[in-house]
């Protein structure tokens, strides 16, 4: 049986594990932390998500406590809208979910699957060679290594892989509400935004809301250690629920930074997830690329193992042809995506103010230009 060492175990480390062990491969997670807690916010789950989670066995557990959304409302200040009115974005399926929900959905189903997950223990080190190197200093081997250790990654500094973590200059906040908003209905989806401010919310199931919000340093203290409660009030005065809401969690900032790598693989490594292409969260898509990186290197090493007369990957340069067909044909679609993320974030924290009425113009052509790319991820037969 091949074997996978994962070092991380959020979101692309456990979609990793799950889609290798469907391959058949004896999969280990090391997880620095010591429980996989709710760390509050919501995602959304697109038609691609949709598709990934399928694939993973997590679906129903991701979107048991979700809401299905079927209004949406993109608008500006002024009330101007960015899609068409209560228009899906994206098209296809759209679910809100509680992103810790989406996380445990995807660790059962690896863990169903026979993964081992180590908590407690982090990943400081790995090597090309098929291994890792533990915080306690021990040595684990196996015929794949994964970096899914995000976008500080600790695990993909090599001169092959030569990454680059560019700041963008924008910060962002999400959370739960354990409160339903009263400004949100069910199937109800917001995001307004004001000048460089942006702020979503919609409501959870089981009596939850969630909400974000994103700005540049106009929209949080000097320090960037929390959000300016006046501004967001000031900016957004119909929304005075929402915002404390916000601030009564008293949430983390987060910067945002976009990652790029020469390559996502090396020999026996793969890197996914934000470890090897963070974005901003502008077109909610950041776990999905991570999902999809994560599904689709378990059909290419799947596939490349059946072309071996069915018994697998037979050496380590077996498993570094398959990481480079993998990179070649996932890279287009993430790239693109990244793109286009970061494009909405300049457009939100660049924007002329002396050309702020053509903003929702410029929004609505991005979002006709950029539609989901499916193309790897088929529907599932029923």
């Amino acid at each position: 049986m091949k074997t996978a060492r994962i070092g991380g175990g959020g979101i692309a480390g456990m979609a990793a594990a799950g889609a290798l062990a469907a391959e058949g491969w004896d999969v280990h997670v090391y997880e620095s932390r010591t429980a996989i807690t709710d760390e509050g916010g919501a995602i959304v789950l697109f038609e691609n998500m949709h598709r990934a989670l399928e694939r993973l066995g997590a679906l129903d557990g991701a979107i048991a406590n979700g809401d299905p959304k079927t209004r949406f409302s993109y608008r500006d200040h002024a009330n101007r809208p960015h899609v068409a009115s209560n228009a899906n974005p994206m098209g296809g399926r759209y679910v809100y979910a509680s992103r810790h929900e989406v996380h445990r959905a995807l660790m059962d189903a690896a863990v169903s699957r026979g993964v081992t997950v180590h908590l407690g223990t982090r990943a400081v080190a790995a090597d090309p060679d098929g291994s890792l190197t533990l915080d306690s200093g021990a040595e684990v081997r196996g015929d794949l290594v994964v970096a899914a250790d995000g976008v500080g990654s600790a695990l993909r500094d090599h001169d092959t892989i030569r990454p680059t973590v560019a700041w963008l200059g924008h910060y962002g906040i999400r959370v739960g509400i354990d409160a339903e908003l009263s400004v949100a209905q069910p199937g109800e989806f917001w995001e307004l935004w004001n000048g460089p401010l942006r702020l979503g919310f919609g409501r959870l199931g089981g009596r939850k809301s969630a909400a974000y919000l994103s700005a540049p340093i106009d929209g949080f203290t000097a320090d960037a250690s929390s959000m300016d409660v006046d501004v967001w009030l000031r900016s957004f005065p119909d929304q005075r629920e929402v915002v404390e809401a916000i601030a009564e969690q008293v949430p983390s900032v987060a910067p945002f930074s976009k990652v790029t790598c020469d390559r996502w693989q090396a020999g026996r490594l793969a890197v996914i997830g934000d470890a090897a292409h963070g974005m901003p969260p502008h077109r909610g898509q950041g776990a999905a690329m991570a999902v999809l990186d994560a599904v689709h290197l378990g059909a290419v090493l799947g596939r490349e193992g059946v072309r071996f007369g069915g018994t697998g990957l037979q050496s380590g340069s077996d498993v570094s042809r398959a990481l480079e067909a993998w990179e070649s044909e996932v890279r287009p679609i993430v790239d693109r995506t990244q793109r286009v993320a970061v494009s909405f974030c300049r457009m939100q924290d660049s924007w002329p103010q002396a050309a702020i009425n053509a903003r929702p113009w410029a929004f609505r052509r991005l979002i006709r230009r950029r539609a989901l790319d499916l193309s790897l991820l088929p529907p599932v037969a029923a």
